[in-house]
């Protein structure tokens, strides 16, 4: 007999070892998941913060885009009388992009400004009023009604329009709350569109209360600007006050008539935000009525305003907070508006041969001798005045001093220093420049002051009075100089900033996003000379 044995079945448990082993291998799977969840989570979060902001900048140029491309006035000056184009104004601040580049910043340029009338052919433009549009039964004149609060508002259409971009340093832009824009902070970016409805008749009285029940509504500067998207201008009356008219494209070819250009009444003029109507009357000795930044309030801007006087114990009729309705980018980093230039040079280094550079980039201005530079031609986007970015010593290359917007303004443009200021460091989008770089401008400039009768270079002659004769000596008939004939060019009492044509503009916008730190830049050109 065979007897066989069974043996029982091993039973045991994990050991302390093998148990530490299996929870640190769980730990480690369970981190690596963690861990590519987390990336998959940034990446994700990154795409759609580019998306964003890709999409923010492509709503934003292509906006810009067709604003430029529907300029009604050519990049010409001396816009004849009657002939009823509006105008185009380029502002070119005090700060250059070469100003950022030796911080090593990506920062540039944000001060600039461009103003400009526009037509829009297949949809129109569209705004609000506060009150409504109505026809009057008796002389059929079409009329703005007298709201009953601020939440009384009407939409308003016209196919065409004053468009402005300027930028604000804001509040929430300056991260060190010094109030002055470094390098590494940006400024928003705004746009206000101003109907142009010279149909409408609104005759209204400034910095007056609201007037009585059936009488003329009395609407402040503030009123007008922040509850109406109509384009208008004051027209001074007896016993100081002030009657808004509406523009048309001819009336916005004379300077004093645009907006910036003009500012009534203050609440506080020690505070850079804020101009007394002394600062900037009316009066036609405050030619050449040049757009000042400070002129130009944003929304918030306004709302802040308002908020002053409240706090002051002051009290607003009619006021309602737009906020962030003009407001077409945040966080922007540049907003470099350049013009063409078709002599302004095109250099190359000669050493290699491979690297050209304009005016503006970083090394132009140390290629001015000949043993340095190849000249490669001429014909670039700059900046105006660009002879303030190059050495121009002996040995500057011979294309210095032939671009047309390589110099300052003209001199009898600049015969009244208003036409020349320094943005103040506190002022909108405030300056790392170089002190007392000023300000420059381009402008399409009216053949009117020629002919109205006005003696613009009352300055330069000494006359006390604006009516002293000579008056319009550029047009009446008489050789006044004695020299190259009747009316010739040297006998005109005004002169635009760059008697030359603007063949186009070239607009760089570059813009932050706070959250993942990316960066996109996208350019607009347009032609400004027709076809």
């Amino acid at each position: 007999m065979i007897r066989t044995f069974a043996h029982p079945l091993a039973r045991r448990g994990l050991t302390l070892v093998e148990m530490l082993v299996a929870t640190t291998l769980t730990l480690i799977l369970f981190f690596s998941v963690a861990q590519i969840f987390a990336f998959l989570g940034d990446t994700m979060h990154d795409a759609r913060s580019t998306i964003e902001l890709s999409g923010n900048l492509r709503g934003l140029t292509t906006t810009m885009q067709t604003d430029l491309d529907c300029h009604t006035a050519p990049g010409l000056p001396w816009l004849p009388v009657g002939g009823n184009q509006g105008y185009f104004t380029v502002i070119e601040g005090s700060d250059r992009d070469r100003d950022f580049a030796t911080l090593a910043s990506v920062a540039g340029d944000a001060d600039d400004i461009i103003a400009f009338t526009a037509y829009s052919k297949d949809q129109p433009f569209v705004g609000l009023i506060n009150g409504s549009l109505q026809r009057d039964t008796l002389d059929g004149v079409l009329r703005v009604t007298q709201p009953t609060d601020s939440s009384d508002v009407s939409p308003l259409t016209s196919h065409y329009a004053e468009i402005i971009y300027w930028t604000e340093f804001t509040d929430y832009d300056d991260t060190d709350g010094n109030g002055v824009r470094n390098a590494d902070e940006s400024v928003t970016l705004f746009r206000r569109v101003l109907l142009i409805r010279p149909d409408i008749d609104f005759t209204q009285y400034a910095e007056s209360p609201l007037g009585t029940a059936g009488g003329p509504r009395r609407i402040t500067h503030l009123d007008v600007f922040n509850n109406s998207d109509l384009s208008v201008r004051p027209v001074p009356q007896s016993g100081g006050t002030y009657e808004w008219a509406t523009n048309s494209l001819e009336d916005l070819q004379t300077r004093q008539n645009r907006h910036g250009s003009w500012l009534i009444g203050s609440f506080d003029p020690t505070n850079s935000i804020y101009e007394s109507l002394a600062s900037n009357s009316m009066d036609a000795r405050k030619f050449p009525f040049p757009l000042k930044p400070t002129y130009l309030r944003s929304f918030e801007t306004m709302a802040k305003i308002v908020a002053d006087e409240v706090t002051a114990g002051g009290t607003t009729t009619n006021f309602r907070d737009r906020t962030g309705e003009d407001v077409i980018m945040a966080k922007v980093l540049a907003f470099d508006v350049k013009v063409f230039d078709p002599f302004a040079p095109i250099l190359i280094h000669s050493t290699d041969n491979d690297i050209a550079a304009i005016p503006g980039d970083v090394g132009f201005d140390t290629m001015n001798t000949g043993s340095t530079y190849n000249d490669a031609g001429t014909g670039a986007f700059v900046d105006l005045n660009w002879s303030n970015i190059v050495t121009g010593g002996a040995g500057s290359p011979k294309n210095f001093d032939r671009g047309h917007f390589f110099s300052p303004p003209s001199g009898k443009f600049l015969a009244d220093n208003a036409a020349a200021f320094t943005l103040a460091a506190t002022a909108r989008s405030p300056s790392i420049a170089p002190a007392g770089r000023a300000m420059v401008v381009y402008d399409t400039w009216p053949m009117i002051y020629e002919q109205d009768g006005l003696n613009q270079d009352y300055v330069a002659d000494g006359a006390a009075n604006i009516n002293t004769a000579p008056i319009d000596e550029g047009s009446n008939g008489i050789d006044d100089d004695g020299a190259n004939g009747v009316d010739d060019p040297a006998e005109r009492e005004t002169a635009p900033p760059y008697d030359r044509p603007l063949r186009g503009i070239q607009i760089t916008i570059r813009a932050i996003e706070d959250g993942s730190r990316l960066i996109r830049q996208d350019t607009v050109t347009a032609n400004l000379m027709t076809e």
